[in-house]
């Protein structure tokens, strides 16, 4: 008998799950809050992607490159071009010291932890700002999230 492989959950699936979560800047437990990153890493955990990105960071930052050059470095993401489609992890700046990471749902619908309204909500229409960088889990180097 062969033992079935349980369902890997998408990134957008694993996103949507926390809409309505609070915000929280540099949270990390969806029960006490989440920021962008935060909503990034446990979107990823849920996929069963275990990832590290840097904690020093602000709401305004006049730079990423230290998390750019972080989030390359790791096995399981992979940057991807072309039309945004769904379960992308996507950076976008939103003016010159504000950048934000949102996980795509569809090419038009993004899930994001939104400041403002204090909670991760879905935003329809186009990402907010200019896209930097755009990255997907990389199939082939991540783990089932029944192997973790």
């Amino acid at each position: 008998m062969t033992a079935v492989q349980p369902a890997r959950l998408t990134l957008s699936a694993a996103a949507a799950s926390l809409i309505g979560v609070r915000f929280q800047l540099h949270g990390r437990d969806p029960a006490t809050g989440l920021d962008c990153v935060g909503l990034c890493l446990e979107a990823l955990s849920q996929c069963g992607c275990k990832v590290a990105l840097p904690t020093r960071y602000g709401l305004r930052n006049s730079a990423v490159d230290h998390m750019l050059s972080a989030v390359s470095e790791q096995a399981c993401l992979a940057p991807c071009s072309g039309p945004v489609g769904a379960d992308e992890i996507i950076l976008v700046r939103l003016d010159p010291i504000h950048f934000h990471l949102l996980i795509s749902a569809s090419g038009t619908r993004f899930i994001h932890a939104h400041a403002s309204l204090r909670r991760i909500v879905c935003l329809r229409g186009k990402p907010p700002g200019s896209i930097i960088a755009r990255w997907r889990i990389n199939n082939t180097n991540s783990l089932h999230a029944g192997d973790i």
